[in-house]
């Protein structure tokens, strides 16, 4: 990770969300914190500060365009994007970069960080010339974990602190940013405290355990039967995912406490966009599901669940 002030700039981004969604921020300084609009609050008191994950081959400023429809949804909470450490520069075609979510406006080309990622698959390190290349959640050799899970922690910490807060509500999270949450979830949890500490809610959307078995011991806190996550979850499939197929994200489900947790798969009620991300073999991304119907619904319930708890 870069250090804050370098040519590496925009790496944490803070959008206030009520009515409308208020122009994102570089939250690198007091002064860049965006005021919450007033009805971005709830009725009883400040908005929620959600920390915000992306996945594989985006960045924050690209994560931050995608969830508009998502977070206008969420009424009543502001959002703080982190960045990963890693350059996923080349991973795939420029064409399919661009279908992955990470060309345009947040291309390096741009002056934007690029596609970045939480970590690479370590079997690409080995990969013959014209060999296919590994995904990262197919991956049994998560190369980078510990760097990025680190990475995630300190800029969540600044985020908090530019927040006011010394813990976020909730975290949103997407793909391979999941596991990261989760790995989060889990430190502060057992004791560690941080920037999750506080946390009431998840968003988990396509998430999934990595194959890597040190990695997935992190999630399960060293592999033995740790009480579930005591936050309440909302876990987030599509119905003709091939890549992470609903047995995946059902394994990460497990990780949270049953009582608190629901369940939406995308493409199997006909609400919102048929969400599909083809097997390994091409490199198109699924689409961020829009905050439509039944699941703006289901955000709107989880909110509401997690306010009580609170």
């Amino acid at each position: 990770m870069l250090p804050r002030g370098s040519a590496r700039t925009g790496a944490a981004l803070a959008v206030a969300v009520g009515s409308r969604s208020a122009p994102a921020r570089a939250a690198t300084s007091p002064a860049a914190r965006p005021p919450a609009a007033t009805e971005a609050k709830p009725a009883r008191g400040r908005a929620l500060h959600v920390l915000c994950l992306h996945g594989f081959c985006q960045n924050a400023e690209v994560f931050r365009k995608k969830t508009g429809s998502l977070r206008r949804a969420m009424k009543g909470c502001e959002f703080w994007f982190a960045e990963a450490p890693h350059s996923a520069e080349g991973a795939f075609s420029d064409d399919n970069a661009e279908e992955l979510g990470a060309g345009g406006g947040g291309g390096s080309g741009a002056g934007g960080a690029g596609p970045r990622g939480w970590w690479h698959a370590g079997e690409n390190a080995q990969r013959a010339a014209g060999q296919e290349r590994v995904r990262p959640a197919q991956s049994a050799s998560c190369s980078g974990w510990q760097e990025g899970l680190e990475s995630a922690g300190r800029d969540a910490e600044a985020l908090a602190a530019e927040a006011g807060q010394g813990s976020f509500d909730g975290v949103l999270a997407f793909s391979q940013g999941c596991a990261v949450a989760t790995a989060l979830l889990r430190r502060a949890a057992a004791g560690g405290g941080g920037p999750l500490a506080g946390a009431r809610f998840a968003v988990l959307v396509g998430g999934f355990v990595p194959r890597d078995a040190a990695c997935a011991a992190q999630l399960r806190a060293g592999g033995g039967r740790a009480e579930p996550l005591a936050v309440h979850s909302l876990h987030v499939s599509g119905a003709a995912d091939e890549l992470v197929p609903r047995a995946r994200s059902a394994a990460l489900a497990e990780l949270y406490c049953p009582a608190s947790a629901s369940w939406f798969e995308l493409g199997a009620t006909g609400d919102g966009r048929r969400w599909r991300r083809r097997a390994p073999r091409t490199a198109r991304g699924p689409p961020i599901p829009t905050g439509t119907g039944a699941f703006k619904a289901a955000l709107r319930g989880l909110l509401e669940r997690a306010a009580g708890a609170g």
